[in-house]
């Protein structure tokens, strides 16, 4: 099974900085970028993630015969929160990679409210989301957590027999949190 690519974004105030590693690349030619944020792009993010965050609840509540209707305006909300997410946060070299990646990736951040698997790349002829043609995972980084370990300075896995299969995937979640446990769990996993 190959390795994914690896895209970090850690925000720190108003400073978004992005790393992108390919595994195939070695870790010095890691696209590495930094931006701050204006008042006016903070606002646009703020209102942009509130108007889909609407839209979305309004779809989940309304009645059945009415979610076709209503669908069109959640999506119309969502591509552009895609849209100034790609086109405004991300740069451009990293758009650039983005367009050709035909790898898994690993989104490792630490902004859980940002929807970044939601990335709409409307530059190419057929518009799309980063999580319709790429297979995307994500890590939620602890707050004060800095960029990860380089792919190139992990230690090797073997590949076993699960993985020569095909995907597994395992979700850790404890919502209510009743099962202390559980967040230790998560933390020796990632």
């Amino acid at each position: 099974m190959e390795q994914p690519a690896l895209l970090s974004i850690i925000r720190t105030e108003n400073v978004y900085r992005f790393r992108l590693e390919l595994p195939d690349g070695p870790p010095s030619v890691a696209q590495e970028h930094s931006l701050e944020l204006t008042p006016e792009m903070r606002e646009r993010l703020k209102r942009t993630l509130h108007a889909a965050n609407q839209q979305m609840q309004a779809l989940a509540t309304a009645e059945a015969k009415r979610q076709t209707a209503k669908f069109g305006m959640a999506n119309d909300a969502l591509v552009t929160l895609g849209t100034f997410l790609f086109e405004t946060l991300l740069p451009k070299s990293i758009q650039e990679l983005l367009h050709r990646l035909d790898i898994a990736l690993i989104l490792k951040t630490n902004t859980p409210e940002i929807p970044w698997e939601l990335v709409f790349d409307s530059t190419l002829k057929s518009s799309r989301f980063l999580c319709q043609h790429t297979s995307l995972g994500r890590v939620t980084l602890k707050s004060g957590e800095n960029f990860p370990q380089p792919l190139a300075e992990r230690p090797g896995r073997r590949l076993g027999r699960r993985e020569i299969q095909g995907l597994s995937v395992l979700f850790l979640v404890n919502p209510t949190n009743e099962r202390p446990v559980a967040e230790e769990e998560i933390a020796t996993l990632c």
